[in-house]
């Protein structure tokens, strides 16, 4: 049974990986054109680095915080399912006391 779960698992990964490249293609043809003018918007920027590169660190640490911010962004609904899934495995099952119950919901309470 889990031989057919993994080739399952397998096959799906490389339908996406398919997926993935087939968008890079398309990506590579749509933008492939514009490219030159990229680059020749790219040239009037490079003003801008002098400017710029007084303030690298702050940019650097600037950059890493919304990435941080949006990566935390994600785990309080995961946290919200936890707690519904506990709570209704406990009324399923019958054997947490009320305490518990309250205990677990302010676990994931505080976490979120």
């Amino acid at each position: 049974m889990s031989v057919f779960i993994l080739i399952n698992l397998i096959t799906q990964i490389l339908c996406e990986i398919n997926h993935i490249f087939k968008a890079v293609a398309n990506l590579l043809i749509i933008f492939g054109k514009s490219f030159k003018v990229f680059t020749q918007f790219m040239q009037n920027l490079k003003y801008l680095n002098k400017f710029l590169w007084n303030y690298r660190n702050s940019l650097i640490i600037g950059g890493l915080f919304i990435l941080i911010a949006n990566l935390f962004a994600l785990y309080p609904a995961e946290f919200v399912r936890k707690a519904f899934d506990a709570v209704l495995l406990s009324m399923k099952e019958g054997t947490n006391t009320e305490q518990e119950v309250k205990d677990t919901l302010l676990k994931y309470g505080g976490l979120i």
